[in-house]
């Protein structure tokens, strides 16, 4: 089995650079790598892959919110009230609508839900000043024949303390992770919430790659007293064990080799991912 890969990357300053790795010695990443010798022969999807980008401009968003809002209330019918600002129920409430929805249409109309989706988001990271120490990597829809459920959970090969360089594998489903969900202050409903957040059991190609050390820390006593609410009904809903991390932390898939580029926090972006023979 191929053991070694390599990502091409963008520097900050526009320049590409290969960064080799070593595949991790888990079940996981031994799936991962099969479906990632599919996956490499085909174009990331740039909606879905992202980008470091410190100079983000909140007014931009809220345009780009508005003109996606616009363009669906035309095609499919009023599904939100157009403004100049948003806030963090105005992404509550969409999000929860482009997650119930956003397959109910063509191609066309997806793409348009995928980009109101990830913006979105965007905002909410404005929101709470979060500054994200990695890089999400997908092919979004194209990446469809290639997504499976996992044959075992990945909970139990996830690592607290992430450190720059390696590739992971995050939570990756569509909609909130529970502790999210709680940070956003979103709809206290036990069927929205189920609704909303699911477990990690979808098993994508896509992955991240950590761009700055980061160690987690357990959940706020807060929270856990709030999920308390909702944890037997999400449990028996996915039949998924009682699990501490519900967001925090990855699956390690793999880690730097002899590589002469080390400022990670510097890479603006990943253009391609290849496998060496």
């Amino acid at each position: 089995m191929m053991n070694k890969l390599y990502l091409i990357i963008e520097d900050r300053n526009g320049n590409d650079h290969q960064l080799y790795y070593h595949l991790a010695d888990n079940p996981i990443a031994n799936e991962w790598v099969k479906k990632i010798k599919h996956a490499s022969k085909i174009p990331l999807d740039r909606l879905y892959t992202s980008k470091n980008d410190r100079n983000i401009d909140k007014k931009e968003i809220y345009t780009a919110i508005t003109e996606d809002i616009k363009i669906l209330n035309n095609i499919i019918g009023q599904i939100y009230d157009l403004k100049i600002e948003y806030d963090q129920n105005d992404c509550n409430l969409l999000h929860g609508f482009t997650v119930a929805h956003q397959y109910d249409y063509d191609v066309n109309v997806r793409d348009i839900f995928h980009r109101l989706h990830r913006k979105i988001h965007l905002l909410e990271n404005i929101f709470s000043n979060s500054n994200k120490p990695w890089l999400f990597v997908e092919w979004g829809e194209k990446g469809g024949l290639l997504t499976t459920q996992y044959k075992e959970s990945p909970y139990q090969y996830y690592d607290l303390e992430m450190l720059a360089g390696n590739i992971y594998q995050l939570w990756a489903e569509s909609g909130k992770t529970p502790y999210t969900y709680w940070k956003n202050q979103d709809s206290d409903n036990v069927e929205h919430f189920i609704n909303n957040c699911k477990p990690h059991t979808t098993f994508r190609p896509g992955f991240s790659l950590c761009i700055n050390n980061i160690t987690y820390k357990p959940y706020d006593k807060e929270f856990e007293k709030w999920f308390d609410r909702y944890r037997q009904v999400w449990q028996k809903k996915y039949n998924v064990p009682n699990i501490a991390a519900y967001e925090h932390g990855g699956v390690l898939l793999a880690t730097p080799a002899d590589n002469k580029f080390k400022n990670y926090s510097e890479i603006y972006t990943v253009k391609s991912i290849k496998l060496i023979d």
